[in-house]
C-alpha cells in the first residue's frame, strides 16, 4: 500500500523536518505534485501540506528546520474510500463549503480513508468531475406553476433526472407535449431539449420509482382572513411522507409563515413515513427568489439560501443545489430561510406600493410620476425607486 501511495503522492512522518520534505515534492517523483500526506507508522492520516501551504510557510519566513507536524493542516478534507465518485463529490464540497465559511467547494486531491483513518488513496476530484459531469439525482417537484416548472426544466438542463407532478390533468397533458403554460424566455427550448434526453417526465400523481430528492412548490394561498393557506401542502406532504426512505432530501420551497417547515411539514412527514427527520431523512427550506421574465438565468446565477433542520440536513442541502448555482447563502435554522424569503417578498410589495403611492400624488399635481422618480433617484444612490 505504501509503495502504490508513494507513486502518487509523498509520504512524510510527522517529526520530519520541512526542508527534505519540500525537496521531494519539488523533485516531481510523485504524479500529484506538490502533496505531501503526514502519516505514522501505521499509514494513520496525521495531516497534509500542499504547494500553496509551502508558499505561505516560506513568505512567513517559517524555519524549514521545524518539523511539519507544527505546520501542517491536522484536519484535512477527507472521504471514504467505500465511497462513489458522487458521493465524494459530495462529501468534499460540504465539508469546505463549511470550512471555508461558504467561499469554497472543492478542492482538487482528497486522501481516502478507511474506517480507521488509514490511507488507503488519494483521488483527484476535478477529475471525478470531468468524468461524471451528468450523474444526477432523481429528483421529484411537486407543483408545476411558474416556481415549480422553471426548477424542473433548469435542474434537468443541470443533468437530474426530473419527475414534475401536478393534480392538474390538462396542464401535465399540456407540458407532456412539450408546451409550457407560462412564457419564460429559453423555457420551451430548454423543455423540449430535457424531454429529448430524457430528462424530465411529467405526472398527475407520484409514479412508482423512487426519488431520492423531494422539492415541494405548491401554491400557499391568502385567504378570506389574510392566512396563508396549507390545503395543497398538508395534501403533497402526506403523499410524500408515505414515500420517504432513510436518507431522502425534502425541502421546501413554497412561500409560508415563519414555523411552517419545522411544525406543519416536518410532523405530517414524520407521521407518514415513521421516520425521524432530521436523523433519518433530511428536511430543508430553500426558498425561491426569481422574478418572472428572468427566472431561467437567475435559477443559475442568484444565492440560493438554504436553512437545514440540522447542519447535515444544510449540507445535503446545500451539495444539491451547488449542482445549479454557484452561489449558497447558508443560514442558521429553518426559520430563518423563511423570513428570508418573506423579507424579499415584502421589500419587493413595499417598494412598488410606494411607486405606485408616488405616481397617484404626482397625479394630483398634473405631474409625470416617471420623470419625478427618475429626477429622484438621478446619482442618489439612497432612493432606488422603481
Amino acid at each position: 500500500m505504501k509503495s502504490k501511495l508513494e507513486q502518487l503522492v509523498v509520504l512524510a512522518e510527522p517529526d520530519e523536518p520541512l526542508q527534505p520534505i519540500i525537496t521531494r515534492m519539488g523533485r516531481g517523483g510523485a504524479r500529484l505534485f506538490g502533496l505531501a500526506l503526514v502519516v505514522d507508522d501505521g499509514m494513520v492520516l496525521q495531516g497534509i501540506i500542499n504547494h500553496g501551504d509551502v508558499l505561505r510557510m516560506l513568505a512567513d519566513g517559517v524555519s524549514l528546520d521545524r518539523p511539519v507536524r507544527e505546520v501542517m493542516v491536522c484536519e484535512p478534507i477527507t472521504a471514504s474510500v467505500d465511497a462513489s465518485d458522487q458521493e465524494i463529490i459530495q462529501t468534499v464540497r460540504s465539508q469546505l463549503f463549511r470550512r471555508s465559511g461558504c467561499k469554497k467547494d472543492l478542492t482538487q486531491y482528497v486522501p481516502l480513508i478507511d474506517a480507521n483513518g488509514v490511507v488507503r488513496d488519494v483521488v483527484d476530484v476535478f477529475s471525478l468531475l470531468a468524468c461524471s459531469p451528468r450523474q444526477g439525482d432523481h429528483v421529484e417537484v411537486y407543483g408545476l406553476g411558474f416556481v415549480g416548472l422553471t426548477l424542473s426544466v433548469a435542474l434537468a438542463g443541470r443533468g437530474h433526472f426530473v419527475t414534475g407532478i401536478d393534480t392538474n390533468g390538462p396542464l401535465v397533458k399540456q407540458l407532456l407535449e412539450g408546451k409550457p403554460h407560462i412564457f419564460e424566455p429559453r423555457l420551451l427550448d430548454m423543455l423540449r431539449r430535457a424531454q429529448a434526453d430524457q430528462q424530465i417526465a411529467f405526472l398527475t400523481a407520484p409514479g412508482d420509482a423512487h426519488h431520492g430528492v423531494v422539492v415541494i412548490a405548491v401554491g400557499t394561498p391568502v385567504d378570506d382572513d389574510g392566512c396563508a393557506s396549507l390545503v395543497a401542502l398538508q395534501l403533497v406532504c402526506k403523499a410524500v411522507g408515505q414515500r420517504l426512505k432513510r436518507g431522502d432530501l425534502v425541502m421546501l420551497r413554497s412561500t409560508v409563515p415563519v414555523g411552517t417547515t419545522r411544525g406543519f411539514v416536518r410532523d405530517l412527514l414524520e407521521a407518514g413515513s415513521g421516520l425521524m427527520a432530521g436523523a433519518e431523512f433530511h428536511l430543508a427550506f430553500t426558498p425561491e427568489r426569481t422574478v418572472e421574465g428572468n427566472a431561467m438565468q437567475e435559477l443559475t446565477s442568484l444565492p440560493q439560501v438554504v436553512g437545514g433542520l440540522t447542519s447535515r440536513c444544510a449540507e445535503k442541502a446545500t451539495a444539491f443545489w451547488q449542482t445549479l448555482t454557484d452561489s449558497v447563502v447558508l443560514v442558521d435554522s429553518l426559520e430563518a430561510a423563511e423570513l428570508v424569503k418573506l423579507i424579499n417578498n415584502s421589500y419587493r410589495d413595499l417598494s412598488f406600493a410606494f411607486a405606485n403611492g408616488l405616481a397617484l400624488l404626482a397625479d394630483r399635481f398634473n405631474l409625470d410620476a416617471g420623470r419625478v422618480i427618475a429626477a429622484a433617484n438621478e446619482g442618489y444612490p439612497r432612493n432606488p425607486i422603481p
